[in-house]
């Protein structure tokens, strides 16, 4: 059988990426792939999700160790002075400020050391190295979506994907998009994050809105802020809450404008969590405010645990998986005003939240373990 090396930012690190890459190596170990999980950086002795135990973990980059002082000091020399800046890492890298040129040298001397049938990128950086420097078989994985990336990123991934074997995207319309750009010099394949858990019921809900990901501009949380502004009343009439977990740079941000609209009793922004489930069983509606979107694990992981979705159209994941009144509302990009509005639906109807909730049970047949795997594995035949 194949073996896969997964080369991944940081296992250590909750997100959807490292969910979402956990669940598909989670997969092909346990139809018997040898698998190794290659981590830039290590900074814990815990992964963010349980991997399977024939998995492999190997790391460049220990933080974890407190000797290891090398990469402190060169990271510390780039920050401060012009020296030691990355020469290939692309600048917009969203981790930029993670790597010297001491990293990149001891990552790209790496890459070229993997002998797995099948070395694996997960993010646009990962792939423009290893389509230069791998020496197997390469498949670059698309956790965004093209048009997510900056022009200057843009023009560096028309230069180097075609030396991939492989790309895969999270949606048949980025594929599309790249198939456009590539034309037949690129094998590209469509595959999506699989839902891994099994339908729940029998759950204790309570009148809780659940808002989860990165404290970043693009997940939209001040456009949510917005939108509640505008039926706090109402919410706090019905007795809804509204929790916020993440971790990011705008988190100063969005607790100020919670504060200026006075929403401190109804909204309340908490540290990222590993135990997504345990609030999905709880709350009834998940709200979906991004601005953009690769695939949107968040929305799966909905509908497993019978919440109601209200999302924006927003590219590229909620247009893919939603449907408007069949599994989800959706409202207008980016309509604060009737993002509010179907919230209020949401609580009013429960028919009308029982129906997308069916819905999104049919939804979820196309995106379990197995089909995703059969999808993936059959792809590379």
């Amino acid at each position: 059988m194949q073996s896969f090396t997964f080369l991944i930012h940081n296992i250590y690190h909750i997100g959807g990426t490292t969910r979402s890459i956990t669940h598909l190596a989670n997969e092909l170990s346990e139809k018997g792939h040898a698998v190794t999980i290659l981590t830039v950086f290590k900074n814990g002795t815990q992964t963010a999700y349980p991997l399977h135990p024939n998995i492999t973990i190997d790391y460049i980059i220990d933080y974890s160790n407190k000797k290891h002082l090398t990469p402190l000091i060169a990271n510390r020399i780039r920050k401060y002075t012009p020296l030691l800046k990355p020469k290939l890492i692309q600048p917009d890298e969203p981790g930029i400020n993670q790597f010297s040129s001491y990293i990149e040298k001891v990552l790209i001397n790496k890459i070229k050391t993997v002998s797995t049938d099948y070395l694996v990128g997960t993010r646009a950086t990962y792939n423009l190295l290893i389509a230069t420097y791998a020496t197997t078989k390469t498949i670059g994985m698309e956790h965004m979506h093209y048009h997510a990336h900056t022009p200057r990123l843009q023009q560096r991934i028309k230069q180097l994907y075609p030396k991939l074997d492989y790309l895969t995207t999270l949606t048949e319309l980025d594929k599309r998009t790249y198939e456009t750009i590539f034309n037949e010099h690129l094998k590209i394949i469509c595959v999506p994050n699989i839902a891994k858990a099994e339908l729940q019921s029998n759950m204790q809900k309570e009148n809780t809105i659940l808002a989860l990901g990165r404290l970043e501009y693009e997940k939209g949380f001040d456009l949510l802020i917005d939108a509640i502004n505008k039926i706090k009343m109402y919410l706090r009439k019905m007795n809804y809450k509204v929790n916020i977990y993440g971790d990011g740079s705008e988190h100063n941000t969005l607790e100020k404008l919670i504060q200026q609209h006075h929403l401190n009793d109804l909204m309340t922004i908490h540290p990222s969590t590993t135990d997504v489930e345990s609030l999905l069983q709880k709350s009834k509606i998940t709200v979906i405010p991004s601005r953009s979107e690769g695939f949107g694990m968040v929305i799966l992981e909905a509908f497993l645990f019978n919440n109601a979705v209200v999302s924006f159209n927003a590219p590229l994941g909620p247009q893919t998986l939603l449907k408007h009144h069949e599994n989800a509302l959706v409202s207008e990009c980016f309509n604060t005003t009737q993002f509010g509005d179907q919230i209020i639906q949401c609580i009013q109807d429960a028919s009308l939240r029982n129906k997308l909730i069916e819905g999104g049970k049919v939804t979820l047949q196309s995106y379990t373990s197995n089909h995703i795997y059969q999808q993936f594995i059959n792809a590379l035949t």
